[in-house]
């Protein structure tokens, strides 16, 4: 996270959304991460294909542990 945090802060000047897409074995899910200023905190929004709305999340352990549970609710 810290790591993250220090990327955001070097990256001022950016101030459009960057996508994040993490191959999955399966499918892909698409992260946006939004920010106005390098101090604000970061928020993650999930956003799947089904989904319409964006589930708001801070690490990326919970970003795994919401896609894991949303593959596994997709099988039932």
């Amino acid at each position: 996270m810290n790591n993250l945090f220090s990327i955001m802060q070097q990256s001022k000047g950016i101030k459009n959304i960057i996508l994040i897409t993490i191959k999955n074995m399966k499918r892909k899910i698409q992260f946006r991460m939004r920010y106005r200023k390098a101090n604000t905190p970061i928020w993650l929004i999930l956003k799947t294909k089904r989904e319409n709305k964006g589930i708001q999340i801070l690490s990326f352990s919970t970003i795994f542990r919401v896609t894991k549970q949303t593959e596994t609710n997709r099988i039932k």
